[in-house]
């Protein structure tokens, strides 16, 4: 009986110290772009919240994809926000990256200087856009084909969303893509826009009002050293966007951090950027949509095939 007991504490005791290794701690690098997905950690910028005693973290906020896209191919980040689509492509070349979560659901809104606006108004114009390959530019593509007037409307790219922005304010452009928080600004400098709702358009042709648009990419080095850290992050996450969906401390705490835009701005903005928290594996099925819409226009924006069943973390 001695003999079996020692036995058995050998066991627990080697469990043990294989589970210790999964929670070392941590210094994690997490990197997020500017608009939207930023927003989902203000309150985390703001609180600085203990993730798990031990270990750090530190958010870095950017603006555009560059920065992104090299944070995937250098490693050089653990965590990092990134358009859906992005995430799935760098995924299909390295497998480094898997996704956690889906927290921005579509933001893309298509506005006219000339007030309300329908979709057969767009026959003949020109449209003003941002993020050519992106995931504005794949939602307007596919509403403008799926209504048929794709072939009559000539898109005119320029580098940012704040490009098309000074286009519409200069009354250079009739009607132009945006997305939030530009939207809500665009509209403090520009009276009578009319705005059209491209999610609203997207469940036209998928069903689904909902665009899952950015998503939360962990490192499998991160998971293997410490999945605890990784799975306390993401519940704060949660709490991070119930706080920017709900509290009236948005403002005060986008001021305080020194967000980029009016703490003012950004809390009436928030309503209209669609944050929301969704694990990986409950948002699989609205990202299959998208996915396979996108493998219809360009196989190339998510490297030329679907992600397979490890893409998404359980």
């Amino acid at each position: 009986m001695k003999k079996i007991f020692t036995i058995l504490m050998i066991v627990a005791l080697t469990f043990m110290t294989g589970c210790e290794k999964s929670v070392e701690p941590v210094n994690a690098k997490i990197i997020v772009p500017f608009g939207g997905p930023a927003i989902t950690h203000i309150q985390m910028i703001k609180e600085e919240p203990e993730l798990l005693e031990g270990s750090q973290y530190s958010i870095e906020v950017v603006r555009g994809a560059d920065p992104l896209v090299a944070a995937f191919t250098s490693k050089s980040h653990d965590i990092i926000i990134a358009p859906t689509n992005l995430g799935a492509k760098m995924y299909n070349a390295n497998s480094e990256y898997v996704l956690a979560a889906t927290i921005a659901w579509g933001a893309n809104y298509l506005v006219s200087t000339e007030g309300d606006f329908n979709l057969e108004d767009l026959r003949g114009q020109e449209i003003i856009a941002f993020g050519k390959n992106a995931t504005p530019d794949v939602v307007l593509t596919s509403v403008l084909k799926k209504a048929g007037i794709y072939d009559e409307v000539t898109i005119k790219y320029v580098n940012s969303v704040n490009d098309v922005q000074a286009e519409i304010i200069a009354g250079n452009a009739k009607f132009g893509l945006l997305a939030e928080p530009i939207l809500t600004v665009t509209k403090t400098k520009k009276q009578g826009l009319g705005v059209l709702d491209l999610q609203e358009e997207w469940a036209s042709i998928s069903g689904k009002s909902i665009i899952p648009q950015a998503g939360v990419f962990v490192s499998k080095s991160l998971l293997e050293i410490n999945k605890d850290f990784v799975t306390n992050y993401l519940a704060q996450l949660e709490k991070s966007i119930d706080f920017a969906n709900t509290s009236e401390d948005l403002a005060s705490y986008s001021d305080e951090i020194e967000f980029g835009l009016p703490g003012a701005i950004v809390a009436k903005a928030t309503p209209s950027s669609n944050l929301k928290f969704v694990n990986a594996i409950d948002s699989k099925d609205d990202l299959l949509v998208y996915f396979n819409e996108i493998m219809e226009l360009n196989p190339k924006l998510i490297g030329d095939k679907l992600p397979d069943a490890d893409f998404y973390l359980k």
